[in-house]
């Protein structure tokens, strides 16, 4: 790894053994045809060290082009916002607008919204513990990717469509008409780590959702719901972990973590030092700087810790 990485956001990539998981990253030392930074993956292992500097200012992570690839904010922008690109990436980036699509209007270009007509979706149930439901759409050639991402512990696909506008129709009105969220804040999925869900209730749970869907008028299935604990190999923590980033109205632009990896799940780090468990939510570094500092010793990270 470069001395300090500008980190894009965590990755879930497919491995002839499972997935490969970490941070995605800038690496400005080394460059492609075109003169930009290529990205690199910072790979996260079960049971490594971590030694780790979060630093700030935050800087524009650069957004994506026609193709999906991604490319450098030409400025690299100093951001002050919760969004992790500055207004020009937002403008050029031609994938946002399917991140935000409800299935009403397309905003997307002619290209793109060719595209996404001409591809297969699916509309998918993730179940957190056993009784939090969320519903999204994802290609069907990378659902359950999608489900590692999110670090959802169950899921099951409750219809397929081609055509990425109609998938975002029936999942808004999914989210309409049933007790399904559209998003899953990183505190509620550390604190469903240290519960251990009951497969009963996950599919009651799930068959709620679908019922409700279906008395709405909706074309869904009930799913075959797949579990997907043994990717992140976690297991049921002894406590709630709490987070290395101090919540409050004064939140840190640095942050200092050391200890042992427990695992990953979705985007975030979970990390034990001595007896306690902390996680840092890889969506919160985006933008920042990670520089390993290996001189950082126990002692001085316990002095932090009571410093909060």
């Amino acid at each position: 790894m470069v001395d300090a990485a500008h980190i894009i956001g965590s990755v879930w990539s497919r491995s002839a053994t499972g997935y490969v998981h970490g941070v995605l990253y800038w690496d400005y030392e080394n460059r492609d045809e075109d003169d930009n930074p290529i990205t690199q993956l910072l790979k996260i292992e079960r049971g490594e060290t971590l030694h780790w500097s979060l630093r700030g200012p935050r800087v524009c992570v650069g957004f994506r082009d026609g193709t999906g690839r991604r490319q450098p904010c030409p400025e690299r922008t100093v951001i002050t916002s919760g969004s992790a690109q500055c207004g020009p990436c937002q403008a050029s980036d031609l994938f946002l607008e399917c991140y935000r699509c409800d299935g009403t209007i397309c905003h997307a270009t002619a290209e793109r919204r060719d595209e996404c007509r001409n591809t297969d979706y699916v509309v998918y149930l993730a179940v957190f513990g056993d009784s939090l439901v969320k519903v999204g759409v994802s290609t069907r050639a990378r659902v359950q990717t999608r489900w590692v991402e999110q670090g959802a512990d169950y899921a099951g696909v409750i219809a397929e469509i081609r055509d990425g506008k109609e998938a975002r129709r029936i999942e808004s009105r999914v989210a309409s008409s049933s007790r399904a969220v559209s998003v899953v804040r990183s505190p509620t999925k550390a604190r469903m780590m240290a519960l251990t869900p009951n497969r009963g209730r996950v599919e009651e749970s799930v068959a709620h959702v679908v019922r409700q869907a279906i008395e709405a008028g909706l074309d869904v299935i009930e799913p075959e719901i797949v579990i997907l604990e043994n990717h992140y190999r976690i297991g049921q923590l002894p406590a709630e972990p709490t987070s290395w980033v101090p919540s409050g109205r004064e939140r840190p632009t640095e942050v200092d973590i050391l200890g042992e990896v427990v695992g990953m799940k979705g985007s975030i780090v979970v990390t034990r030092t001595g007896a306690t468990i902390r996680y840092i939510d890889l969506r919160w570094s985006a933008g920042r700087r990670l520089v390993k500092n290996p001189e950082m010793s126990i002692e001085v990270q316990s002095a932090i810790e009571e410093f909060f």
